[in-house]
Formats: structure tokens, sequence, C-alpha cells
């Protein structure tokens, strides 16, 4: 087996149409659309736990009012984002908890864009005449700039003037992880199929994985005792607790969810998806 590094997705989509290789990954989803039509290439699509989120760092005023968040919930494009960055390729996503693993509970987010709605908010919030604001994003992720222009445009109509600031890959993540940048996009997934695992992961404020900074005691005590609770609808009912507050006060605006999906020679067998999205090359057979 030869592993080649094709950094480029427009070059991997050219080899697995032109045959030089029997497996491509991490297409954009324009080329997944793109390969639908290619008999000569079998695609292997899988619901994902990779989530792409819109993240506020509530360090950073004036994130640290939950109307603020609330407005932005509200203010950003999801129906243009799902049809122009990712084709209509993405699930929708509306929790942290991905939509395969148990106990997710996708109800608690209720936000559509309603820019009406997020001026009211910022009104509330004692901004009437919006804010400046900067919105980081990461140059190695393809989609990640027309985010950003799709954001912004949104928020620029609520009177938010967000300043776009591209940062490469391992810079970008330093200042994520450091918890410095203020508002960016979170995109990453959890390993291992449990809700209360994605829960303490990215929520609980012992966990470096809480990014946005956002916490509160009763968000602590439920994803802290869901690890520990063996009754199973006692943990259910924890997970769906913590899941209502990240919806209604936290600090995420949840997008979408793209599948991982692999392009593959009509001979390859055996392709299987796993928590950590990546192949398990013994698995697969070739004729």
């Amino acid at each position: 087996m030869i592993v080649r590094e094709v950094p480029n997705s427009a070059n991997r989509l050219a080899l697995i149409q032109t045959g030089a290789v029997d497996i491509a990954q991490w297409l954009l989803p324009n080329e997944v659309v793109q390969l639908k039509q290619n008999p000569a290439v079998q695609l292997a699509p899988f619901r994902s736990n990779f989530q792409v989120i819109y993240s506020m760092n509530t360090k950073k005023p004036p994130f640290d009012n939950p109307k603020v968040r609330e407005a932005f919930k509200w203010a950003f494009p999801y129906d243009a984002v799902m049809k122009s960055a990712f084709m209509n390729t993405a699930e929708v996503c509306k929790s942290i908890v991905p939509s395969i693993f148990p106990d997710n509970n996708e109800s608690y987010y209720g936000y559509k864009t309603d820019l009406d709605k997020a001026k009211q908010l910022l009104a509330e919030a004692g901004f009437p005449n919006g804010f400046a604001t900067e919105l980081t994003y990461n140059t190695e992720i393809a989609w990640d700039e027309q985010l950003a222009i799709l954001t912004q445009t949104n928020l620029a109509k609520i009177g938010v003037t967000a300043t776009l600031n591209k940062l490469p890959g391992g810079q970008y993540f330093d200042q994520e992880w450091g918890r410095n940048l203020t508002t960016y996009f979170f995109e990453d997934q959890p390993n291992v199929p449990a809700a209360e695992y994605a829960l303490w992961a990215f929520a609980n404020s012992k966990s470096r994985g809480d990014h946005t900074s956002f916490s509160t005691p009763e968000l602590d005590k439920l994803t802290d005792g869901a690890l520990a609770e063996l009754d199973p609808a006692k943990r259910k009912q924890m997970n769906y607790d913590a899941q209502k507050i990240l919806a209604e006060q936290g600090a995420y605006v949840y997008i979408a969810r793209p599948p991982y999906t692999l392009a593959m020679s009509p001979g390859l067998k055996g392709a299987r998806s796993y928590p950590a999205e990546h192949v398990r090359w013994d698995e697969l057979t070739k004729s």
C-alpha cells in the first residue's frame, strides 16, 4: 500500500478521476457532487461526527452578554451556508453532540435566520447601533473563507462590523485552544461515541476543549455527573439538560456536519466509518 500526501483537494480529485489512485479523502463538497456523475468512481458517504460551529469567546466582551450571543445565533445565514458552502451535502447541526451518538437532542436549538430578532436583541443588550468585532478563520480549511464572508455579510445587516482575520492552520489552532480568538469557526469531532464525552470535552470549564470559556455551575455539575452516572435514564436526562443549556445560553452557533466521504475505485470494498474519521486500511479489499 502506498499513501500519497496531496494537500490540494483539486489534485486529489484529478487523481481519483484518472484512476491514478484507488481512494481519495477529504474532497470538497462541490467535488463530491461532481463525482456523483462519474461512473468510474464509487462514493462512500458516511454520516459524520465532524462538526462545523461558529464560536464566540465569552472572555471577550461583548460576548460575555447572553443577549449578544443569542443575537448572533439569529443572525447566522444558515440556509445560505448549507446551499453554497456545503452544496446541500451536509447534515444540519443543532447540538455539540453528533446526531449519530446516543443521547443526541437537536430539539433545543430552534434558531434560524431572523435579522429583525437579532437587531432587537442587540438593542436590548445595549448595542442599538451594533459594534465592531473580529472573525478569524483557518486558511487551510477550504470552505472557511466562504463561511466567513457569508457570516460577515449577515452581521453587517444587524450593524456588526466583523473584520476578517485569516490564519494558517498551526497558528489558528494555537490561538483557538489558547482561548485568544474573538469569534471563529470551530471544526472538530468528539472521537468517543458518547454524549457525555462530547459535552464534557467541549463544555466543561475544567476541559481544555471549552475554548469559548462559557461555563455555568449547573453545566459543570451536569457534565461531571453524566460521566459517572451508571443509570442510562438518569445519564440521558443529564445529557439532555446540558445540551439545552448550551443551545439557549452557550457560545456556539451550530452550522453543519459534512459527511465523511471516500471516493474510491469500483474494485475497493469494505470501507467503514469510525469516530476518529480515518480509514482502517486492513479492512479494505481490492478486486
